[in-house]
């Protein structure tokens, strides 16, 4: 198991901000990611954002339209963590694990 998962301290934070609900304008994937990238770095644990130039939902806006946005999430030991809905916005949404980023650039520290 990695330390990753042995480190309730940084599960608990992704919990946490899991959690906390999603806001398109002040609380979305790009500040969520921020923030779990910076504990774990905090933590001492390996950790890189990934930007997705677009991003599909299986949700549909319009009929046989799906929802086409960019997309943020981190990686943390070499883990996707992707946190950006919150429990209550999933049900209307879609699960973060469901959306499909396309184009995803990896943002590595000191490279």
């Amino acid at each position: 198991m990695s330390s990753f998962m042995k480190n309730a301290e940084m599960m608990r934070f992704i919990d946490e901000v899991y959690r906390t609900p999603y806001s398109l304008l002040t609380n979305n994937c790009f500040h969520k990611s921020i923030k779990i990238v910076r504990k774990a770095d905090e933590l001492v644990l390996e950790a890189n954002l990934v930007i997705a130039l677009v991003s599909i939902t299986p949700r549909h806006t319009f009929p046989y339209l799906p929802r086409i946005l960019p997309h943020c999430y981190s990686i943390v030991e070499r883990h996707k963590v992707d946190a950006a809905l919150d429990p209550a916005t999933e049900k209307v949404w879609c699960k973060n694990n469901e959306i499909i980023s396309l184009m995803p650039m990896n943002l590595k520290k000191g490279v």
